[in-house]
């Protein structure tokens, strides 16, 4: 299994933004973009053409970036989440996005 596959299992297997990014939750904004590009890079379905499952650890990687990039969606994002409670926290922020 090459690097990128394991990066995609571990992204797609990841239970919040923060282990989506590989980051901790005390992360600065400049940390957060940095393993945001390292794992966009590396997961990119353009680089991974034989992982099928590249571009869905793409769009997670990507999601995740847009809470966690955002200082005021990050704020909520840790407000109302917590490490078990990941699933409601991604509903509610499609929710959120539906009715803006």
């Amino acid at each position: 299994m090459s690097e990128s596959d394991e990066l995609i299992s571990d992204v797609l297997a990841a239970k919040t933004h923060y282990e989506v990014l590989g980051v901790s939750e005390t992360v600065t904004y400049a940390e957060i973009r940095s393993a945001y590009r390292r794992r966009v890079l590396k997961c990119h379905p353009d680089k991974c053409p034989t992982n099928k499952r590249a571009s869905e650890a793409f769009a997670k990687i990507h999601k995740a970036f847009g809470v966690l990039g955002n200082a005021p969606r990050r704020a909520k994002y840790d407000a109302q989440t917590t490490h078990d409670d990941y699933n409601t926290a991604i509903r509610n922020e499609e929710d959120r996005k539906a009715h803006v």
